[in-house]
């Protein structure tokens, strides 16, 4: 006995009742049993049935016969158990529970037809689309969306602990390294309409997807509403850098840099349920503040190392450059005399004599 998606119409008008069709020769002969308590809203139709039973029945039933054009030959109410009716000249047989044929208005000589509801599934799969589909869809490309934010502000993060370790940056440069972490969530979707060519305009309205993007991150990462920093020593305490210089110890050490940023919810239906199952647990201030603009805090840390500075030679290095010093002063010189001159030589250099070649 399959359930099919028809609705029973009485003289053309329609009513609350589904008609359910019984096919094949088992579904035929057990009719609505098993079922204790046949619903109300529901009617079985036995096409080409003369004749029927209600043995094994714990409750009457209506019995309806009609021809075939659906009008209405005999209606037999309130059938109890243990009976048998049956009209030859029926080519159809109708089952209801007891009493819906009356409340339905049922008589001899009215007309029954069943007709397909394809309106009234489309009204169903959008009411079920609306309550269950929809968000369960936007929830998961939420979540989705926070994952990535949690992904990104875990590398913004690491990247900023690894700045602060080896350099002296401020409050602000903590949250300039955030900023420029938090890039790629504020860049456009489609690479391609970013590298579009613009229409032409006026200068001053010609503006970058990169310069828009990191203007936005920020916007972002400069409010302490929506960005919370915080250094926990490793004493214990928790030191919060704000915009300003932050006083290092010489001596090096470790430092957790621990990050809450609250991400934008923009998909409709999720952002309220989302926003308002994270509200059931108990929070911070910051958290709940968070939650109130319906957004969802993201947390990250990450560990700051700072090694204490020793200048140590190791083999093979090249000898560090010492800073010029100040320059020397001239000594003075005292006045010697001239060179001496060398005496002449006392045997003069022997010339040679040249004799006149004499011809005879």
């Amino acid at each position: 006995m399959a359930p099919v998606q028809q609705i029973l119409f009485v003289d053309g008008w329609a009513s609350a009742v589904r008609v359910r069709r019984a096919v094949g020769w088992f579904a035929r002969a057990r009719g609505v049993w098993p079922d204790r308590r046949w619903p109300a809203s529901q009617a079985l139709l036995l096409p080409g049935c003369r004749s029927i039973h209600t043995c094994g029945l714990a409750r009457p039933l209506d019995v309806v016969f009609t021809d075939e054009e659906g009008r209405v030959l005999v209606v037999h109410r309130a059938v109890p158990p243990w009976r048998v009716r049956s009209e030859p000249a029926a080519c159809a047989t109708w089952e209801f529970a007891a009493g819906v044929s009356a409340r339905l208005g049922i008589v001899r000589g009215g007309r029954l037809n069943v007709r397909r509801m394809r309106g009234a599934t489309l009204v169903e799969f959008m009411l079920a689309a609306m309550l269950v589909v929809f968000p369960m869809v936007f929830v998961t490309l939420e979540l989705a969306r926070l994952i990535v934010t949690s992904h990104a502000l875990q590398h913004a993060v690491n990247d900023t602990a690894r700045e602060a370790g080896f350099g002296a940056p401020s409050g602000v440069g903590l949250r300039q390294s955030l900023a420029y972490g938090l890039l790629p969530l504020f860049l456009p979707s489609d690479p391609a309409a970013a590298l579009a060519p613009r229409p032409a305009g006026p200068a001053e309205l010609e503006i970058e997807p990169g310069v828009a993007a990191l203007a936005v991150a920020y916007r972002e990462t400069f409010r302490p509403d929506l960005l919370d920093v915080r250094l926990e020593t490793p004493e214990g305490g928790i030191a919060d850098p704000g915009f300003g210089a932050i006083d290092w110890p010489e001596g090096g050490g470790a430092w957790r840099l621990r990050v809450r940023y609250c991400r934008e919810l923009i998909f409709p239906l999720a952002r309220q349920l989302i926003s308002g199952v994270a509200r059931w647990r108990n929070g911070s201030p910051f958290e709940q503040a968070c939650l109130a603009r319906e957004r969802v805090p993201i947390e990250a840390w990450a560990m700051v190392l700072r090694p204490r500075w020793e200048p140590r030679s190791l083999p093979g290095d090249l000898p560090t450059p010492q800073p010029p010093g100040p320059l020397p002063i001239p000594l003075p010189t005292p006045d010697l005399p001239p060179y001496p001159v060398p005496p002449a030589p006392i045997n003069p250099p022997i010339t040679p004599e040249i004799t006149p070649e004499v011809s005879l």
